[in-house]
């Protein structure tokens, strides 16, 4: 990374997260430095993440897309509970390993993938198959989708909980009972 380019991305960070990069006391000199380009590769990685969850919207795209293949129509009422209890329930599974993980961006990266294999696998079942088969394979590919965006999203929050502690930005509970207190 050329001089410029650093300069550039700090000067970025710090527009975007009023702070100084290197401000927070629990990264290492090394990660300090690499933080304002690890913190814009983020952002970008999100932003194209928000991007393809549009474009692979079970109410929306998905359904005309199953429509335009010829799929029944009672495969596409199954798309957003497949989508939803895909994302959500295996959460309970993987959020206990994620968290035992020294480096959680594994994890991340891997979900990131795989997501965005199961989209290419959409976009492939669209071109080649028509009717049930299609149907049925879309929401097989949905489904491995949404479960690999559940490992993502684990892994994201357990990852970025921590540095926007350790700045004073989001504050930790004394304990939990202070936690699910209302109010």
């Amino acid at each position: 990374m050329s001089a410029s380019d650093t300069s550039f991305s700090s000067s970025l960070f710090e527009t975007l997260t009023g702070d100084a990069p290197g401000n927070v006391k629990e990264l290492s000199d090394t990660a300090a430095k690499h933080e304002p380009g690890s913190f814009l590769r983020h952002v970008g990685s999100l932003s194209m993440t928000k991007l393809a969850d549009g474009l692979i919207d079970p109410k929306l795209v998905l359904s005309w897309l199953m429509q335009a293949v010829g799929a029944p129509a009672a495969l596409v009422s199954w798309l957003v509970p497949v989508r939803e209890a895909g994302s959500l329930l295996p959460q309970l599974f993987t959020a206990p390993h994620v968290r035992k993980m020294p480096q959680r961006k594994w994890a991340w990266a891997a979900g990131s993938m795989i997501q965005g294999l199961a989209a290419a696998a959409i976009v492939v079942i669209a071109l080649t198959m028509q009717g049930m088969a299609a149907g049925l394979a879309m929401l097989a590919a949905l489904g491995v989708l949404a479960i690999a965006r559940s490992l993502s999203s684990v892994s994201y929050k357990t990852c970025w909980a921590r540095p926007w502690t350790a700045r004073g930005v989001v504050r930790r509970p004394a304990s939990r009972r202070a936690f699910l207190r209302p109010g």
